[in-house]
């Protein structure tokens, strides 16, 4: 938990508090801390952990100055940073959100080699746009790209807005890609507040109130637009963030290295890592399925479209059903059915409840059982972990299965080769492995 409001800690200093409860500081030893550090501001004094009702930033000016100087000389060289394309611009922004630097670079240049400018964009029919998300995960940021690019041709001639009401206006961009693209691109004096934007200010503030929402989000989004109302509103932006991702990291936060320690309070508590006060992140729901493997008797595969809304929304991969809640889960690739309770006779598993979730009445009968395809796959998504059971089961007569399974908008029998020209989920892929003959943990 975080320092009890209104805590003065003088070790920075190395200096016994005043009688008033603050850091009395000698002249040398700000000079001293300044060399460690840069430049201070001489309020810094007077700070204490704060609460978003009276939380402010002291000197902004001098604050953003140092930013800059700092962002100049340390930013990582990254390809949307070498462009002024506001598209480009737009497209990292979107990818970073939830993913990695490392693991969005590769993907930008494949992007933008692919969809090279906002009309290419908005022309792609929407399976060549998520076949070129495909496994960087979060589906619906590709299907508002392409959606937010049909918008920006039609409303404003297929030039990205400059202005942020505008951005904002556009389906999928919400108050922080607006900010972003704003202020990178165009030079809008408007912020920006990421993840690590939040976690850098909020410690700067040392806010004692959940950086995320209600009044501690909001304190940390004053903060944010102080810095940015003055000379290049991006790069001090991107400073921010940059330094949440290199330096003021959640867990051990490399103070000496800061370029805004002077300005810090949370750092002069002497202990910046409790600030802002981080959530318990939920823990995920357990879920259990049972993927598919349905083939033909010429070796098709029966494969099915998600609804265009929803988790991994318009992808394709193997028919996912609820597995019945008396199966056992093996934890070995034994052969036989799950379970022990006989329910397999016809089919093997449970047939009422999970073979019939697709396959229709009619061809019931006309199925082979049934049987486990090595050990279960677990696969964790940001809120659910699921657990999936791999069946393998061969049909004599394909079919068109039942509407049952909500999830899915189409099904289709194909060849093995042509599935790989699909769109297709990480999930896809693994399952994909444990056909072809591999081992995916």
């Amino acid at each position: 938990s975080a320092p009890r409001r209104g805590a003065r800690v003088a070790a920075v200093w190395g200096t016994p508090l005043r009688a008033d409860g603050f850091v009395a500081v000698t002249s040398d030893q700000q000079r001293t801390h300044e060399a460690a550090t840069g430049p201070a501001s001489p309020n810094i004094n007077g700070a204490a952990a704060s609460t978003a009702a009276d939380a402010r930033l002291v000197d902004p000016p001098a604050l953003r100055d140092a930013l800059r100087r700092w962002y100049a000389t340390h930013q990582r060289a990254l390809p949307w940073r070498a462009t002024g394309d506001p598209y480009a611009v737009w497209v990292s922004e979107v990818m970073l959100q939830q993913t990695r630097v490392a693991t969005a670079e590769p993907y930008f240049r494949r992007w933008m080699a692919r969809f090279p400018d906002i009309a290419s964009l908005a022309a792609a029919p929407e399976p060549d746009v998520l076949k070129a998300w495909q496994g960087l995960g979060y589906y619906s940021r590709a299907r508002n790209l392409l959606r937010a690019a049909c918008a920006v041709v039609e409303r404003h001639g297929g030039r990205l807005p400059s202005r942020y009401d505008d951005l904002l206006a556009l389906p999928g961009i919400g108050a922080y890609t607006a900010g972003a693209v704003a202020s990178i691109a165009f030079g809008a004096r408007v912020p920006a507040v990421d993840g690590n934007a939040r976690r850098v200010l909020g410690r700067v503030l040392a806010l004692e109130d959940d950086a995320d929402r209600g009044g501690g989000a909001r304190a940390v989004l004053a903060a944010a637009a102080s810095l940015a109302d003055g000379p290049a509103p991006g790069d001090v932006n991107q400073a921010v963030m940059e330094l949440g991702a290199t330096i003021c990291l959640p867990k051990r936060p490399v103070c000496p290295r800061c370029p805004i320690a002077p300005w810090c309070v949370a750092r002069a508590t002497g202990d910046p890592a409790a600030y802002p006060p981080r959530r318990r992140r939920a823990q995920p729901r357990l879920e259990r399925a049972i993927a598919w493997f349905v083939s033909d008797a010429a070796g098709r595969l029966l494969i099915a479209h998600r609804a265009p809304n929803g988790l991994l929304g318009g992808l394709w991969e193997f028919p996912l059903t609820e597995a019945a809640a008396g199966i056992a889960i093996p934890d070995d690739g034994a052969a036989g059915p799950y379970g022990d309770d006989g329910a397999g006779e016809a089919a093997g598993i449970d047939i009422g409840v999970d073979v019939a979730a697709f396959i229709p009445p009619t061809h019931v009968d006309l199925v082979d059982r049934p049987e486990p395809f090595g050990p279960p796959i677990a696969h964790t998504f940001s809120h659910i972990a699921l657990t999936m059971i791999p069946v393998r089961l061969v049909v004599h007569d394909p079919f068109v299965p039942t509407a049952s399974v909500t999830r899915y908008d189409e099904w289709r029998w194909v060849e093995r080769a042509a599935v790989e020209a699909l769109p297709l989920s990480t999930l896809m892929r693994r399952l994909l492995e444990r056909l072809d003959g591999g081992s995916p943990t």
